[in-house]
């Protein structure tokens, strides 16, 4: 028996599906923010609570906030930068920098020092080698505050409290504390700023409410004055020793004064 149902009408070209959003393809080296920024999440994400059973997992964490695909689960964490400002009090003279002057140590080797490497940009470019017997000077680096705001999501007391708790104990500290960069190896000074409760209500109405917290800190950077993206040996022509010889005898020619033996055979213009 035949079927009487008719095929559906086209309904023209099919619509593309519009999946995640693709990752951004960082660049090779992290520079001005972009180390920062890194380096602040992987301090965040060292946040723990503990869940149902008492295991301890870490808190998820998202800059400014988590992406439309994700899922949004109690609690996590997002960094939000709200501030880059010239730290004006730090910029008190003009000076020239050199190798033996720009020198690091690694944290995890102690025994290990890196000089230098701050004297390229990005600071971490260290393919840039500098060839034996020479040096290379720039300008002195100029500092300044990034200013950061790290909120904490909950949906409950108990969650909010306790990584309120964990974050000024454990993680920021209340002093003055240090961030470990590892796109430079550098440690910046860091420091809270301030901490405010941001508590929200839900979709739902008034009877639930998101717990937020929000703690402001600063991270100490700097960045250079000029640039250097590579290092260039150029050699010059300074002098040309002449030896003068008799046509008929062979013998060399000694002038009776020492300020004939260097003779200017060509002065070159200059540009």
């Amino acid at each position: 028996m035949a079927s009487s149902r008719r095929p559906a009408a086209s309904q023209g070209p099919a619509k593309e599906r519009i999946g995640p959003s693709q990752r951004n393809v960082m660049p090779e080296h992290k520079g001005f923010i972009l180390a920062e920024d890194e380096a602040l999440k992987l301090l965040v994400e060292q946040l723990t609570l503990p869940d149902g059973q008492g295991n301890e997992k870490a808190v998820r964490c998202w800059f400014r906030y988590p992406e439309p695909e994700v899922q949004i689960t109690y609690p996590f964490a997002t960094i939000d930068l709200i501030g880059v400002n010239p730290a004006y009090d730090l910029w008190t003279s003009l000076y020239w920098q050199d190798l033996d002057e720009e020198v690091e140590f690694d944290s995890s080797k102690p025994e290990l020092v890196i000089t230098g490497h701050r004297l390229h940009d990005p600071s971490t470019a260290r393919e840039i080698t500098v060839p034996s017997g020479m040096t290379t000077t720039r300008v002195n680096y100029l500092a300044y505050r990034l200013i950061y705001q790290v909120g904490l999501w909950a949906n409950n007391a108990f969650h909010d409290r306790l990584m309120t708790a964990r974050m000024i104990r454990d993680i920021i500290h209340p002093r003055p504390s240090w961030l470990h960069c590892p796109a430079d190896g550098v440690w910046k000074r860091m420091e809270v700023l301030g901490w405010a409760p941001a508590d929200l209500p839900t979709q739902e109405g008034g009877s639930k409410r998101i717990f937020r917290k929000m703690i402001t800190m600063s991270v100490q950077t700097e960045i250079p004055q000029d640039r250097i993206e590579d290092l260039e040996i150029i050699p010059f022509l300074r002098k040309v020793s002449a030896h003068v010889e008799d046509i008929n005898t062979g013998d060399q020619l000694i002038p009776s004064e020492l300020s004939q033996y260097w003779e200017t055979l060509h002065e070159a213009a200059l540009p």
